[in-house]
């Protein structure tokens, strides 16, 4: 099996048997295919990691005919990634033997001044900034921008006390909160469209805690004051009913976040912040893997990598204290 026919085969699989969504599927391939010029037309196993190498070398500095030159650092990140799975795919359907990517180093990405994750002090700022506001945007009278600022708010508090993804929250309806936990069945996408979430482990249960359960059910009641709400009405609704579209919530974010002084942090930073700070606190790994909708512990321990030298330090002092610092020896 070529390169070329193993990224072929790779996406038609994904998408066959519904693993990721279809926009995640085709993303990936595309990406795999950018080495396409350089070695689509070899087989898997005859791939060396000389022309592996030479291929990632031209693509970077050339991009293969882009106008603006080569592609950037996480974009031949990406490739390399989606190249190594198409070929892994090949090899577990018995239709190669040997991964080239395995024996070359995956290219590292662009490295940002800070990753924008939160520590434990800066997100409970961050909540308690945002509880202020709600509080203030639903006293006295309606107005679209007093609306408009308590769904961001209330968009921050659900996607730090849950980890969502952002396309997650704004597909939120009355019927996926409980009292105890929310139901995650379905996502934002293109910034217009509900569809499926992002994978099969993305359709999931996460609890909340009693506190965000009765500020859940408080601001469901102050928007049934202003509109006709039913099971099937969005949490993040505006003053004319319609769900809040993710332009506008980035927009809010950048005034809210600059306010705050924390100008690097994405929104999609409160879902890391949510998933270091539960590992940073000792909270099992699958146990955070299903709150995240990763597909794999593995993949937790590998986005999250960095929070776990804070756990070895705490699992050392505690051993040190509770063996070593015995008095009656």
């Amino acid at each position: 099996m070529t390169y070329d026919e193993a990224v072929d085969a790779w996406e038609k699989s994904r998408l066959a048997f519904g693993e990721v969504r279809e926009s995640t599927a085709v993303k990936a391939a595309k990406n795999a295919r950018r080495l396409s010029p350089s070695i689509g037309g070899k087989t898997v196993d005859e791939i060396t990691v000389t022309e592996l190498e030479d291929a990632l070398i031209e693509l970077k500095a050339n991009g293969h005919g882009r106008r603006d030159g080569g592609v950037s650092p996480e974009t031949l990140r990406k490739t390399f990634i989606a190249g190594s799975a198409a070929c892994k795919w090949a090899i577990a359907h018995d239709m190669a033997v040997i991964n080239p990517f395995e024996r070359v180093k995956c290219p590292n990405g662009a490295k940002a001044k800070h990753d924008g994750t939160l520590t434990e002090e800066e997100a409970e700022w961050v909540i308690d900034a945002a509880r202020r506001e709600l509080e203030s945007s639903t006293l006295g009278f309606y107005t679209a921008q007093k609306v408009k600022n308590a769904i961001c708010c209330m968009y921050v508090i659900i996607a730090l006390n849950t980890g969502m993804r952002r396309g997650e929250v704004c597909a939120l309806d009355w019927g996926d909160i409980a009292e105890d936990h929310i139901s995650v069945r379905k996502a934002v996408k293109d910034n217009v469209e509900i569809g499926e979430p992002k994978t099969r482990a993305s359709v999931r249960r996460i609890s909340i805690g009693s506190e965000l359960s009765a500020l859940l059910g408080a601001y469901r009641a102050w928007q049934s004051e202003f509109m006709d709400e039913s099971d099937g009405t969005p949490v993040l609704a505006g003053y004319d009913g319609e769900r809040i579209s993710m332009n506008t919530l980035e927009h809010w974010w950048k005034t809210f976040r600059d306010q705050a002084g924390i100008e690097n942090t994405r929104l999609h930073d409160l879902r890391h912040t949510h998933a270091t700070i539960l590992i940073a606190r000792g909270v099992d790994v699958k146990t955070v893997q299903t709150r995240l909708g990763h597909s794999s512990a593995m993949m937790t321990l590998d986005v999250y990598s960095h929070a776990v030298p804070r756990n070895d330090m705490q699992a050392a002092n505690e051993l040190d204290e509770m063996l070593m610092g015995r008095d009656d020896r």
